[in-house]
């Protein structure tokens, strides 16, 4: 599915069920990181990277995660302090 071109559309609790019921996060995390590429207006991929990331304990990708999607220039900031 991963290789497909072009890529196919695949709903985010799919990708993250995928992700933690079958171990297949390696699979599903670039997934979802493209779909927010193509689909930067749709949460649910940020959503669903966010709960995988904090199943993996990856702190550092969740706080980067988040200072990507912020808007504001102060809470980047503060985020990067946190």
């Amino acid at each position: 599915m991963a290789a497909t071109s072009p890529q196919i559309r695949i709903e985010p609790e799919i990708l993250q069920l995928m992700g933690k019921t079958y171990n297949l996060w390696h699979v599903a995390l670039p997934i979802i990181e493209n779909h927010m590429n193509v689909y930067p207006d749709n949460e649910r991929y940020f959503f669903a990277m966010n709960e995988l990331y904090e199943k993996l304990s990856e702190t550092d990708y969740i706080a980067g995660l988040r200072r990507f999607v912020t808007k504001s220039p102060e809470m980047r900031s503060m985020i990067s302090y946190a």
